[in-house]
């Protein structure tokens, strides 16, 4: 055999053991993007033009907002916000920490009037069981009077509220709340009538029971007060960081928690690679090991490339700064090594395309 002959016979072999080491050494595929990081939950307060607080808490992971509240107020309130002087210190709070508290000058004179009204009214059960009985008819015809008096002006009130909720004017809420307003005036009406009914015949148990029903009615308006104003405390639904923003995203932007459980990765992945991420699949960063929650089936076109978002989690980590773009590794399957050459050149092939 010539010379030429051995150097090709041998150039053939040592291409056929590489071929067939190829294939049988065994490799983990993987697939590497820049991913976004961000807390798994996120709380976020923020005043509105109107003076009203809007709070929501957004999951990361799936993308959805899971909570979400609004307090309003009644026109012409003064209403003030005093945020907790402790958190913007040591900027770190646990789930039930208050973060601040909200003062309405109409819910608290409200709430100061029925309860001197409710006072006046258990003085004046305590004088009925006595074995005493008022016995001024007169009085009792001007309170009477006087209640129908209100109740005709409430109703001609919410007659034009009626026309400025049509016309779009004010929100439902406020119309929720002028008829309130009228049901409790009609209850007033109702009591002041029984009142002078009561008096003028003179009998003292139907005196009783309607300063009890008075009572009654008076408790059940504190007590709407008293469960709104639980509301004016703000409180953190969850342990984090409170951020202050410099630059706040939306305008009236008070303050934002980050949670501190969980952080959350955004990876958009090449389309050619959907096949190859697993749901489970490791994720890598730094050292950092998490897991894939997600891969989403909608394809968005990045870089004039189209790609798909897969979401990782990782334990929390200060390395992991939130909103910060960092190169992740998502592990995928095992593979010889002559599947991932083959592989490699077909993605060098579609980056070159």
């Amino acid at each position: 055999m010539s010379k030429k002959y051995k150097t090709w016979f041998f150039f053939i072999v040592i291409i056929a053991v590489l071929v067939a080491v190829s294939t049988q050494v065994k490799v983990t595929y993987s697939v590497t993007g820049k991913g976004k990081f961000m807390p798994e939950n996120e709380f976020t307060l923020i005043r509105t033009v109107e003076g009203n607080l809007i709070s929501s808490i957004k999951n990361n992971r799936y993308n959805t907002t899971s909570d979400f509240d609004v307090t309003e107020f009644q026109r012409g309130d003064v209403v003030g916000f005093k945020l907790n002087g402790d958190i913007v210190n040591k900027r770190f709070v646990t789930k039930g920490d208050t973060l601040g508290f909200i003062s309405s000058n109409e819910e608290q004179r409200n709430l100061i009037q029925l309860k001197g009204e409710l006072e006046v009214l258990r003085a004046q059960l305590e004088f009925h069981t006595t074995g005493q009985k008022p016995e001024d008819v007169l009085m009792a015809a001007e309170q009477r009077d006087l209640a129908n008096q209100q109740l005709e002006t409430r109703r001609k009130l919410m007659e034009r509220t009626r026309k400025l909720i049509s016309d779009g004017v004010i929100s439902e809420q406020e119309f929720e709340i002028e008829e309130n307003i009228l049901k409790v005036t009609e209850l007033e009406a109702k009591i002041a009538e029984a009142n002078f009914l009561s008096v003028s015949t003179g009998e003292k148990p139907e005196q009783e029971k309607l300063v009890r029903a008075q009572i009654d009615a008076l408790i059940w308006q504190i007590d709407q007060i008293e469960s709104r104003l639980g509301y004016f405390t703000i409180t953190a639904p969850f342990s984090g960081r409170v951020n202050f923003p410099r630059l706040a995203v939306v305008e009236g932007e008070i303050l934002t928690i980050s949670d501190t459980s969980k952080v959350v990765g955004i990876i958009p992945v090449l389309l050619s690679e959907i096949h190859h991420v697993n749901k489970g699949g490791e994720a890598w960063y730094s050292g950092h090991q998490g897991r894939v929650v997600a891969i989403e089936d909608e394809v968005n076109l990045i870089d004039f490339k189209q790609a798909f978002f897969v979401t990782a989690v990782w334990p929390y980590n200060t390395d992991m700064k939130s909103g910060s773009i960092q190169q992740i590794e998502l592990k995928c399957d095992q593979i010889s090594v002559f599947d991932l050459m083959i592989r490699r050149f077909k993605m060098s092939s579609t980056s070159a395309a």
